[in-house]
């Protein structure tokens, strides 16, 4: 059996954030209440669920938070699992809705910066679910999001926004 080498990606989550923040900073007012591909979900909707992932990791991973949300509540069935965490995605996003556009840049490029702090702390070769994993996923939820006039494209495992 070959064994596959591991193909590491952390250096590159500043640079896709840095090209979210971007694409953010040209977009218009009207631009942030345009519909994506989340049914009811908006652009700024996108990027209040981004920050909101960021808080939770770093809250929960990084300062071990436990999430009251999650307290009491089945998460070993995959349905009830997904249902859980949309509610608390909805619930975020609802709450944060009373950030700017302006705020909402401002903070993830905070939590962007505290991120990588933390994944790099980390030994990036352990076994698990990791930090990278979670982004990533993040990272292919804003790719079907992004609205028109902007696009994210992959080339090879990198992930970068093109503006064009």
């Amino acid at each position: 059996m070959q064994h596959v080498q591991p193909i590491m990606v952390i250096d590159l989550f500043p640079q896709e954030r840095r090209q979210l923040l971007m694409l953010f900073s040209e977009l218009e007012a009207k631009d942030w209440e345009k519909p994506t591909i989340c049914p009811g979900w908006s652009v700024k909707d996108i990027g209040l669920h981004l920050l909101g992932d960021d808080i939770g990791y770093l809250s929960g991973a990084r300062d071990q938070f436990s999430n009251s949300f999650f307290r009491n509540k089945d998460l070993h069935e995959w349905k009830s699992l997904v249902k859980n965490i949309n509610e608390a995605n909805e619930l975020w996003v609802k709450a944060a809705a009373r950030l700017s556009t302006k705020l909402l840049a401002d903070l993830l490029e905070l939590t962007g910066r505290q991120f990588q702090e933390y994944v790099q702390s980390l030994d990036q070769m352990a076994t698990g679910i990791g930090p990278g994993q979670t982004l990533l996923l993040c990272g292919w939820k804003l790719r079907e999001n992004i609205p028109k006039g902007g696009s994210i494209n992959s080339r090879s495992e990198t992930l970068s926004i093109n503006l064009a």
